[in-house]
């Protein structure tokens, strides 16, 4: 309710300072069509959807708990656990205290998520049909929306005079610092305390078609950072009340990155008449080969060891985690180096940074061969033959990074192997 006793229009106030300028300009420099200097800044604002909220609150949900340790033959009983109600009913007040669940902003004032884009381009034509561009892109991004936990219980040092620690799993929810009782450790609410930055060198070359064919060939260096990566507002912080521990390589941060691509008619001078025509003409290859250094992933360290009730720490680094691998078979073993990571001490929320390795490195190629066979002038048959991954290659994920399991810095999974497929289409 607002202060003044009446309920606002909107869940917050609105936000009446969106400036959102755009300038660019671009500069053949020296007139004659082939060189040009290509420039622009920006800012853009997002949307929030704040609809899917209502729907996981009490009493539309009974709430959510975290129960550790129990036996799966009985969970609850094994623990002195009670299980949650099945049916939610207000009037009836059936779901249990304390409360966890997904909040809307706790406050109405609430600025609207702003990205600033700039880039700054050299481009040049060559050799007819044949452009090579090079150039710099920047993008920052600010008030960022993602849940956070809402009530994290707030982690007391030290024994009380029998020498019983003042801050262990069972007081968690004793701990938290709003209404303790009434609302849980486990609760999320949507704020805007997170940021980006994205930094990139591009270089392309690209070869318009001519002489049946056309190929764009592209590389990027480039560093993302941000405190978090979600795309659909969920997520957790580590540290509650310090969003900016979690500011680090973004979960789909590639340092490098090439991929080539192209298109090649054979005999496309050739028209679907005669048996040459119809052999000859009417076919297309076009394949992408896509090259990227490893995605960044932190070290989970398994474990809630700031007894926050919210979310798992990171694990504290005590070594270099980088190693050496001299076989296939020594990399899967042991991607990197485990014993560079170790459980933080209680109310430690780890050391080691967020995204601090890279995982596997990704290639790939994708080809598809095609065959138009026309049967009138606007209706044809289409053969298509595609193959995915085409050499067989294998893509690691990245590695098993929670310190409390047993396969901790293998490699366990991958990419899909080669698919082949193919299908007939009629166009009219």
């Amino acid at each position: 309710q607002a202060p003044d006793g009446i309920l606002p229009r909107g869940l917050i106030k609105t936000d009446m300072n969106n400036f959102a300028p755009r300038v660019g300009f671009a500069w053949d420099m020296f007139g004659d069509g082939r060189t040009a200097l290509r420039a622009s800044y920006g800012i853009f604002y997002e949307t929030a959807n704040g609809d899917t909220l209502a729907q996981v609150n009490p009493p539309f949900t009974v709430g959510s708990f975290t129960y550790r340790d129990g036996l799966m033959s009985n969970p609850f009983g094994s623990i002195n656990a009670t299980p949650l109600p099945t049916v939610a009913s207000p009037t009836e007040f059936t779901f249990t205290l304390p409360v966890n669940g997904l909040w809307g902003p706790v406050t109405q004032e609430l600025d609207t998520t702003s990205v600033q884009n700039w880039s700054f381009f050299l481009d040049r034509e060559f050799a007819a049909n044949y452009l090579v561009s090079a150039g710099y892109v920047g993008k920052r991004g600010n008030d960022l929306l993602a849940f956070r936990p809402f009530n994290s219980a707030v982690f007391i040092p030290g024994t009380d005079a029998d020498g019983n620690p003042l801050s262990t799993r069972a007081n968690i929810d004793a701990r938290v610092p709003f209404l303790p009782g009434v609302y849980g450790s486990g609760g999320l609410f949507l704020d805007n305390p997170y940021r980006s930055n994205y930094h990139a060198f591009q270089i392309e070359l690209k070869k318009r078609f001519s002489r049946d064919v056309q190929f764009n060939a592209a590389y990027t260096l480039s560093k993302s950072l941000d405190s978090s990566s979600t795309i659909t507002l969920g997520g957790c912080a580590t540290d509650a009340y310090r969003p900016d521990h979690d500011y680090g390589r973004s979960d789909f941060d590639r340092r490098h990155a090439f991929v080539f691509s192209g298109v090649w008619t054979p005999g496309s001078s050739y028209g679907q008449s005669g048996v040459k025509g119809r052999v000859l003409g009417g076919w297309s290859l076009t394949g992408i080969t896509v090259m990227q250094s490893g995605s960044a992933f932190s070290i989970d360290s398994g474990q809630d060891t700031d007894l926050s009730g919210s979310c798992r720490s990171r694990a504290d680094i005590v070594g270099d985690p980088v190693r050496s691998h001299a076989s296939r078979e020594e990399m899967i073993r042991e991607f990197f180096n485990t014993g560079a990571f170790v459980t933080p001490p209680l109310g430690g929320v780890g050391t080691s940074a967020r995204g601090m390795i890279s995982g596997p490195a990704l290639v790939e190629t994708d080809l598809a061969v095609l065959k138009d066979i026309f049967v009138t002038e606007q209706s044809r048959f289409q053969f298509r033959a595609e193959f995915f991954n085409l050499f067989n290659q294998v893509n690691f994920n990245n590695p098993s990074n929670r310190l409390t399991r047993g396969n901790f810095g293998q490699l366990i999974s991958a990419g899909d192997g080669r698919t082949i497929q193919f299908g007939l289409k009629f166009l009219w």
